[in-house]
């Protein structure tokens, strides 16, 4: 649930509210960002052609970075009347239209429909920067919670959310899928409505109900009743410390740190999924963003361990460069993508030399793979403190890679990616927030496969962690198999803890030969442990095994008179004169 004050965005509206003064500040910034978009797209079209003139890319370059077409774009952006967005690009194509006369006049009509369908990726991939600016300025004016009602679907808003954003409405009822594959990722309630939603006015969204316009105060009761069981649960210990269980969180927003760190579950490990982040800026991120995300987590997580997943990409999150494009491509013909992210990682955990961060890289299926991009990350990241080295970690994704158990021998750790491995045993499933097919999935080879990984760990001595990670995990049925299998270390979004409480104490109550005889063992082992603190000399502390059991005769015998106690008490003291005469 989540309730604040609704406030429509639109960013040609938002755009065209601006003064004359701003509007010339930002078509300088975007004058910037198109400069800096088109000397990386040249970077890359160079390593294939010699004449660098012949480039589209540089083309494009000399037809419009040129004063006189700037001039042209700045008298149709910076008047009132135009809308911003759609003017520059306007703009540009009148300017490569008026270069072809005069710069570019060999150019022929095949290639110059092609210098046309590269302008339109440049501007696409500008304009999506270009909003990226907008919702930032745009929220920097809020100070309170806020519901963001947007009439379709801006991938945009999950580059860099505002703390203050509780919950987005949508209007586009074609966008739903795109919006959950979305939403799954982040810790924001995200619901598609038609209700005429003004603004100003203070909304209550409840993903099982409704959308509730000017909540009446006991709406807002119910509101502030669910927050506290909320708060209670984040701040109850941790119930399964003295277990082999360890639950971790998976963020991809990368200020959802700040809500983990109050619940006990998520204190060792934390997995930050970067997918979303680049799919919503449309390119590569830069080594200062990265470094600003990574210290930000490192800084504020409590636990010792970070890992850090490269990314991996599906038909809904992607940038429109690396549709299609696999792992081994990226490395070799893509380099911003890699060298920023892992020179950053490289840079920030010197600062936290305490903290062990791991490079989770998906998408490999074979020793070589992990091999190849070990010796690539490695070759990145040296020459810094040897002693807080970032290590490389393995993924488990896909049917091939659960047969390829070799490679786990040279590993500390890996990671089986339950929605990714789905996705590959079923086909046509990539996991959103829609109901996941649990008959289909249990029809599948999966379990047999997890339960055959654990057996080839356990057969040939392996001592790694095997992690289980994604937000299949969280739901019942699946979760209980997994823990049948002996998995016993995942990573889920921290909105699921009362499911993982409840799967996983059903189990601790069957197990044993008798109902309960776990519990009993960890009371047991409490008891001697709180001894062995009290103890003159812990070191020296001999364990009684007698003393356990006079405990509980004591415990059980003190019971006893307190109930004869309670029972004298409650008696009427009339009924026992009578019972006297």
């Amino acid at each position: 649930m989540a309730y604040g004050k609704a406030i429509a965005f639109d960013p040609k509206k938002y755009a065209a509210s601006f003064s004359k003064k701003k509007r010339q500040l930002f078509l300088e910034k975007l004058f910037n960002i198109f400069r800096d978009d088109l000397d990386r797209s040249i970077l890359i079209e160079r390593r294939t052609k010699m004449d660098i003139n012949q480039i589209p890319s540089r083309k494009i370059q000399m037809a419009i970075d040129v004063p006189e077409v700037i001039e042209l774009i700045e008298m149709k952006v910076l008047d009132q009347q135009c809308d911003f967005i759609g003017s520059v690009t306007a703009s540009f194509k009148v300017g490569l239209q008026k270069a072809r006369h005069d710069l570019l006049k060999r150019v022929n009509d095949i290639e110059y429909k092609e210098l046309l369908h590269v302008l339109q990726y440049h501007i696409d991939r500008i304009n999506s920067e270009f909003t990226i600016l907008l919702l930032d300025d745009f929220q920097n004016k809020i100070e309170e919670d806020f519901i963001i009602v947007i009439d379709k679907f801006i991938k945009e808003i999950f580059f860099k959310p505002s703390p203050f954003l509780k919950a987005i409405i949508y209007r586009n009822k074609k966008e739903i899928v795109s919006f959950n594959h979305y939403a799954v990722h982040y810790q924001l309630p995200i619901k598609y409505s038609e209700q005429n939603i003004e603004d100003g006015n203070y909304v209550l969204v409840d993903l099982d109900e409704s959308i509730i316009v000017n909540p009446t105060s006991d709406d807002l009761y119910v509101f502030k009743e669910y927050n506290a069981l909320v708060e209670n649960q984040c701040f109850i210990e941790n119930p399964y410390k003295e277990t082999n269980f360890k639950i971790n969180a998976m963020i991809s927003n990368y200020m959802d740190v700040d809500k983990i760190q109050r619940h006990p579950l998520f204190q060792t490990a934390l997995l930050y999924q970067t997918d979303i982040v680049v799919a919503s800026k449309g390119k590569s991120l830069t080594y200062n963003e990265w470094v600003e995300r990574f210290h930000y987590i490192l800084k504020n997580f409590k636990g010792e361990e970070v890992f850090v997943r490269f990314i991996s990409f599906n038909e809904w999150v992607n940038t429109q460069e690396l549709i299609g494009i696999n792992q081994f491509d990226i490395l070799r013909d893509y380099p911003e993508y890699v060298e920023p992210f892992a020179n950053a990682i490289a840079d920030v955990s010197e600062q936290y030399p305490e903290k062990k961060i791991s490079i989770l890289i998906p998408n490999l299926e074979f020793e070589f793979d992990y091999d190849l991009w070990k010796y690539h990350i490695e070759c990145m990241v040296e020459g810094r403190d040897q002693t807080n080295q970032v290590r490389v970690s393995y993924e488990y994704d896909t049917k091939q890679a659960m047969y390829e158990m070799e490679a786990l021998k040279y590993l500390d750790d890996f990671v089986i990616n339950l929605n990714s491995l789905m996705a590959s045993y079923v086909e046509h499933t990539v996991f959103s927030r829609d109901e996941v097919e649990i008959n289909t999935i249990n029809e599948s080879n999966i379990y047999r496969d997890l339960q055959y990984t654990r057996y080839i760990m356990k057969l040939r001595s392996f001592k790694q962690r095997c992690i289980i990670s994604g937000h299949c995990a969280q739901e019942r049925s699946i979760l209980h198999r997994l823990i049948i299998a002996g998995y016993r270390e995942f990573m889920v979004p921290a909105s699921s803890t009362n499911h993982i409480y409840d799967v996983i104490d059903y189990y601790f109550s069957r197990r044993g030969q008798y109902v309960g005889v776990y519990y009993e063992d960890i009371a047991r082992t409490e008891f001697y442990r709180n001894l062995k603190k009290k103890a003159e000399d812990p070191a020296k502390f001999k364990k009684r095994y007698r003393l356990y059991k006079k405990h509980l005769e004591e415990q059980k015998k003190l019971e006893e008179e307190n109930k004869k106690d309670d029972k004298e008490k409650n008696e009427d003291p009339e009924d026992s004169e009578n019972n006297n005469e």
